[in-house]
């Protein structure tokens, strides 16, 4: 079954009921969510929480989180919306809304040719 990154700048718009028929589409949704580039991944929270910042460890992965911002010329919220991508092994991404899509379109190309070498 596939894996598929729905993005929305919020979580649940009454008003948006074909975000959720999109929901429901036969594959493994990961609904991510909070800005159109999300901070958010539904049933897990912040994408950067899972990046400890203390001690030792936690210096060595901010040098290297700001390394690789620096190298791909990338925010860090984007760094941590492609560690997610990978680490969900995302097929397809839907972004609803074109801000949405303008926002995480070069994370995505970034992936897909990061993925395919």
């Amino acid at each position: 079954m596939k894996n598929i990154a729905i993005i929305s700048p919020k979580l649940a718009q009454y008003s948006e009921t074909f975000i959720q028929a999109h929901r429901q589409i036969g594959a493994n949704i990961f609904f991510y969510y909070g800005g159109e580039l999300p901070l958010f991944l539904e049933g897990e929270g912040r994408l950067d929480s899972q990046f400890s910042t203390d001690g030792l460890k936690g210096l060595y992965l901010r040098e290297r989180i700001f390394r690789k911002c620096q190298k791909y010329n990338m925010s860090p919220d984007e760094f941590f919306f492609e560690s997610s991508l990978k680490e969900k092994k995302i097929d397809a991404v839907l972004a609803e809304f074109g801000g949405t899509g303008v926002a995480v379109l070069e994370t995505c190309r970034r992936n897909r040719r990061t993925q395919s070498t």
